[in-house]
């Protein structure tokens, strides 16, 4: 009998030992990361390591749209002016008209420390109705593509392509609907590799292309018989190789950062006619948040165009929307 008790007696505190054992919380520190569940090694997002032991998901989202925001920037704009005058039994006389005038401008800009891109929009539309005839006064749509590959702080290899056109007919005067242009009648497209300068702070990006190409198309042979932009008979395209030099100014001036100055300076030579030479230009003054005043003004000299330097200019006051991511 006393033996039994022995057994079970031995039997319990073997058991409640190996109970002790299971619940006991050890004060010993694990000997490596892996033990305590950390990762050995920090994630890499985006190029940038993570400094902390642990892999957050949310942060590493952060930190793309932190990076994504950095190196991006959007630009949006958009207006419409419009003028109207009535007369009805006015002794003194005078002429029904109403006039609008449409712009939208989007940039897009990437950079990162090799790397840069620019991309812009420029779109202007306007008609002019005088006693229930409408012309067509404004048409016009561009787009500029600027990249480059850094070599220092200020300059960078480089490539430039712009092209123009326009969205509707255009005829030669209100009376005389003789067809001079239309939708890639004429068209042009300017190619160009070379170097950019570009200094922190300055408005000015200057690029200089040793290498360059201009394409001036007419797609349509109506818009040819009455206006043929040089290209040659039985074509659609004139080529054109030589080289060019494209300088961009922007810059915010005021106390309150409301006026900005535009304009863009483009010159092409190929060495065996005059040199193509486009300057624009475009100040905006914000009055308030949704007004804005805008001064637009193109001095243009193509000489398969015409033998005169061509002039635009307008000024106008109208509705504005303006959007920046930063």
């Amino acid at each position: 009998m006393k033996r039994f008790l022995l057994i079970i007696t031995a039997t319990l505190l073997i058991n409640t030992a190996e109970a002790l054992a299971q619940f006991t919380i050890s004060n010993d520190k694990p000997a490596t990361a892996a033990e305590a569940g950390k990762l050995d090694t920090a994630p890499t997002v985006s190029g940038t390591n993570v400094d902390n032991q642990y892999f957050d998901p949310t942060v590493a989202h952060l930190e793309k749209l932190r990076l994504r925001k950095e190196r991006n920037y959007f630009e949006f704009n958009a207006s419409l002016k419009t003028t109207l005058q009535q007369f009805d039994n006015w002794q003194a006389g005078g002429d029904n008209t109403f006039s609008g005038l449409a712009t939208i401008f989007m940039q897009h800009k990437y950079e990162n420390k090799l790397f840069s891109s620019n991309l812009t929009i420029n779109a202007r539309y306007g008609i002019n109705v005088i006693d229930n005839d409408p012309f067509k006064n404004a048409d016009e749509f561009k787009l500029s593509e600027t990249m480059g590959w850094q070599m220092n702080d200020s300059w960078s290899y480089s490539a430039l392509i712009n092209f123009r056109t326009q969205f509707a007919n255009g005829y030669k005067s209100r009376s005389d609907k003789t067809l001079i242009s239309s939708l890639l009648s004429p068209g042009y497209l300017d190619v160009a590799v070379g170097l950019t300068y570009k200094k922190d702070g300055s408005p000015f990006v200057v690029t200089l292309s040793p290498l360059s190409g201009n394409m001036t198309m007419v797609t349509n042979p109506d818009v040819w018989a009455n206006k043929n932009y040089g290209v040659e008979e039985g074509k659609t395209i004139l080529n054109q190789i030589g080289s060019s030099v494209n300088i961009n100014f922007d810059k915010t001036f005021g106390e309150k950062k409301n006026i900005r100055y535009r304009a863009t300076f483009y010159t092409f030579y190929d060495y065996r006619t005059p040199p193509t030479v486009r300057w624009d230009n475009t100040l905006d003054y914000d009055l308030t948040k949704y007004l804005s005043l805008q001064l637009y003004g193109v001095a243009y000299y193509h000489k398969p165009s015409s033998n005169k330097m061509q002039y635009q200019y307008s000024a106008t006051i109208g509705l504005a929307y303006k959007f920046k991511n930063k």
